[in-house]
């Protein structure tokens, strides 16, 4: 929860510039399985993920 938090606290701040300037935020899945566990069961979605995406509320951000 601590690295969910800080990490939109974080990303936030940078989505007004991304949208001055029309670039996109894309958010990976990475290694440390924050949002998806790579060793995990086949029964896993990107519920998750999407989720995290859309605590952004802005087109500017999207996952990769």
């Amino acid at each position: 929860q601590e690295c969910w938090g800080r990490s939109v606290e974080n990303i936030a701040q940078a989505v007004p510039l991304a949208a001055e300037l029309g670039v996109h935020i894309a958010i990976e899945n990475v290694w440390n399985q924050f949002l998806y566990d790579h060793d995990g069961n086949e029964k896993q979605s990107a519920d998750l993920f999407v989720k995290y995406v859309d605590e952004f509320h802005s087109p500017w951000v999207g996952m990769q």
